[in-house]
């Protein structure tokens, strides 16, 4: 469970590296596919080429989606799907829309049934 002040590690390539957790948004504790509001606390260095873009900046607030959960989940078959660290992907904090073009590591089946097939149009792997 994700819950405030809970330190967030960014799973995509908008530039975050780590995050904070401020508000849960339906609730005080978020699960996978739940939407959350974050802040930044770390971001990737700026490298001066034409190839890194950097989309994000420190200590600015941000939307995100829990894409993955130390503590894990239940499926329908009593299967239990854990995760080694809590991960997000950012979303803009306005329109909500992917900030990233890539996400890495895997992704659960269950974002298909909470509405989020673009997200997993963009990643190729999943469980």
């Amino acid at each position: 469970m994700i819950q405030k002040n809970t330190i967030i590690k960014i799973l995509d390539n908008s530039g975050g590296k780590v995050a904070k957790c401020i508000h849960v948004y339906g609730g005080t504790q978020g699960n996978i596919g739940d939407k959350i509001l974050v802040s930044m606390k770390k971001i990737k260095q700026k490298v001066i080429t034409t190839k890194s873009k950097i989309r994000v900046e420190n200590h600015l607030i941000y939307k995100g989606i829990i894409i993955h959960n130390k503590t894990g989940f239940f499926r329908k078959d009593q299967s239990h799907i854990l995760f080694n660290k809590n991960s997000i992907i950012l979303l803009t904090r306005n329109n909500e829309k992917l900030i990233c073009t890539r996400i890495f590591g895997t992704l659960v089946k269950e974002l298909r049934n909470k509405k989020f097939m673009r997200i997993l149009t963009i990643n190729s792997a999943s469980i």
